[in-house]
């Protein structure tokens, strides 16, 4: 569950969950928006303001650099940033992975070629094969 600045928060989990095992994750500040970023969407940090939003394929400003994936539902509010729990140690199959903000073979490639990649910054995705 996203919380706002002004709320309460706090839980840990380091179990395998939907495909995912988290082994370290953080509550971070995402950006204002509209929707939801289901739990296993690709996120990255945005390098101006630092908040964070979901993956962009070819993204600028660091938005189109993976760097975790979202540990839970996150709903984003219009006016006011809210926070939410990102994956940033553990692994995941890429199968549950959530394909948004680019195609399937894009997120392949981010996931293969990302700078750094996933396995230096000790995430792990199964289940994908070969380089694209």
């Amino acid at each position: 569950m996203a919380t706002k600045v002004t709320e309460l928060y706090g839980s840990e989990s380091f179990a395998r969950v939907d495909g995912m095992h988290i082994v370290d994750k953080h509550n971070v500040k995402f950006a204002t928006g509209s929707g939801t970023l289901p739990k296993g969407t690709a996120v990255a940090r945005n390098t101006v303001n630092d908040n964070w939003v979901q993956w962009v394929n070819n993204g600028t400003n660091g938005t189109g650099t993976i760097r975790g994936f979202a540990a839970e539902d996150i709903t984003l509010d219009a006016t006011d940033n809210v926070y939410g729990y990102v994956m940033f140690k553990g692994e995941v199959n890429f199968s549950d992975i959530v394909i948004a903000g680019g195609t399937e073979a894009q997120l392949k490639v981010a996931l293969l070629e990302g700078d750094p990649n996933l396995r230096e910054n000790n995430i792990i995705v199964t289940g994908l094969e070969g380089a694209y």
